[in-house]
């Protein structure tokens, strides 16, 4: 329990966002563990006001929108045994959240331990869990989730997060699943754990179409490109069913938007696969 944990969070430090990082930080400050490093990738614009509050943090200032490369460049900077990846708006409530999951992971001999993200509100960015259990490909989906992944550090530098999926790609989602889906190829071990809790906020509705239609297409990008790089055909071909479903019950109710939302998913999970991986 003395080893040193490295926590891994990439943010863009943008202003609109500012209070909620420094609820997270403050979060992850006050945990009860005796050797903790916090490492933070900083995306935008120095803000050296701000860095000076949290002085025992070290910030590594990148212009980088690329998420996936901030947190691979934080994990090859951080010093502890242990490596810890928090996202910049998601919460440790409990103070010895992190002590349960380093417990966790050392006594039943993990690589990776999955963080359950308690979401607010009606519009939740994942689903929780009410249970423990082994990650494994039948179960993958919907349950490997990027906030809260407590790694051994020599495990994920051997992995890491693909740096050509995710936000600021062409692919711009599925990094975890693919992340995810590789780990269980070479054959190591984790588990979701349902009291290794972080919270989330409600994530906002979506009212501007062309957002809406912008976000769908990179993230449909992202879900067909890997489903099929990690050979998950069926889940690729349910996912094309599913949008074909949709689309009928928008031509039967003449829902217009449906049909438009629907036939982009389904166009872009069949281009995924085809397109090259780079930034946008």
């Amino acid at each position: 329990m003395n080893e040193k944990v490295s926590v891994i969070i990439s943010t863009s430090g943008s202003l609109d966002r500012r209070d909620r990082f420094s609820d997270v930080l403050n979060s992850i400050l006050a945990q009860e563990y005796c050797s903790l490093e916090v490492v933070v990738v900083w995306q935008g614009e120095p803000d050296e006001e701000f860095f000076q509050r949290y002085k025992s943090v070290t910030f590594i200032n990148r212009r980088l929108r690329n998420v996936c490369r901030c947190r691979n460049l934080g994990a090859e900077s951080a010093t502890g045994r242990y490596l810890w990846f928090i996202d910049d708006d998601t919460t440790v409530p409990n103070s010895k959240t992190l002590k349960f999951g380093v417990s966790v992971l050392e006594s039943n001999n993990f690589d990776f331990l999955v963080a359950n993200v308690i979401c607010d509100g009606d519009f939740k960015a994942l689903e929780s869990h009410d249970r423990d259990f082994i990650i494994e490909r039948r179960n993958l989906r919907g349950s490997f989730s990027e906030p809260g992944l407590l790694f051994k550090k020599e495990c994920f530098l051997k992995i890491k997060f693909d740096d050509g999926i995710g936000i600021g790609c062409i692919h711009g989602s599925s990094e975890g699943f693919d992340l995810g889906a590789r780990l269980l190829k070479y054959g190591y071990k984790g588990q979701v754990t349902k009291d290794f809790q972080l919270s989330h906020p409600q994530i906002l509705a979506d009212t501007d179409e062309q957002a809406l239609l912008q976000r769908i297409f990179f993230y449909s990008l992202g879900n067909g490109k890997v489903l099929i790089t990690n050979k998950f055909y069926i889940l690729y071909v349910y996912e094309l069913v599913k949008c074909l479903i949709f689309i009928s019950l928008g031509l039967v109710t003449l829902n217009k938007n449906r049909m438009k939302v629907f036939t982009v998913r389904m166009l872009c999970l069949l281009l995924g696969p085809l397109i090259p991986k780079g930034d946008r």
